[in-house]
């Protein structure tokens, strides 16, 4: 084997050494998808799922001009999410179950739950074992009233890395249209 032979024989197998490398970092996670966290599929009049500590069924979506507290309307648009949480596990006060974030994903945009004082569902603490009925109020913009998009629940606030996170579908333009919503106060209901 000649020279010339052996030089071009090591320059392939350079060749095929890099090309073999770039295919195995396009396989290789980053460290974002390493502690991304772990959707939960639900369903809007689904089952009850698990998400970490809690167990969650979603009841209903409903959406309006119109949102009723105290007897005052406020005018915009507006979607309320009906579910019922249930603690499954109390640790110690420090970790009690609660839902922590509630955001609802239409298109580009994202919007967080309402946390108006008298309506507070997110962050309330849960008692293991009780279910609590919760309405999860979220203003939207006029140009998402129709659209689709996923509700995600984390019982974990701010950084959810390797947590467990609830994603439901939720389509807006199938949602019942309502000409008021009047979001309850969070309230225990009979298992």
């Amino acid at each position: 084997m000649s020279a010339r032979a052996r030089r071009l024989g090591a320059w392939g197998v350079g060749v095929l050494a890099v090309a073999a490398a770039g295919l195995i970092t396009g396989f290789v996670p980053t460290d974002d998808d390493i502690t991304a966290p772990f959707p939960v599929e639900a369903s809007v009049g689904g089952d009850a799922v698990s998400v970490g500590e809690l167990s969650v069924r979603l009841l209903e979506v409903r959406s309006s001009t119109q949102l009723t507290i105290d007897d005052e309307i406020a005018r915009s648009n507006w979607v309320m999410v009906t579910l019922e949480v249930t603690g499954t596990g109390l640790i110690d006060r420090a970790t009690e179950p609660k839902l922590s974030s509630a955001t609802l994903h239409l298109g580009e945009r994202s919007y967080s739950a309402s946390a108006r004082p008298d309506q507070v569902a997110v962050g309330l603490p849960l008692v293991a074992g009780l279910p609590t009925r919760l309405d999860l109020v979220f203003e939207i913009a006029e140009g998402d009233i129709a659209s689709t998009g996923v509700l995600e629940l984390s019982p974990r606030r701010g950084d959810d890395r390797l947590s467990l996170v609830l994603e439901a579908p939720v389509d807006l333009a199938a949602s019942a249209r309502v000409e008021r919503l009047s979001p309850r106060a969070p309230e225990w209901v009979s298992p």
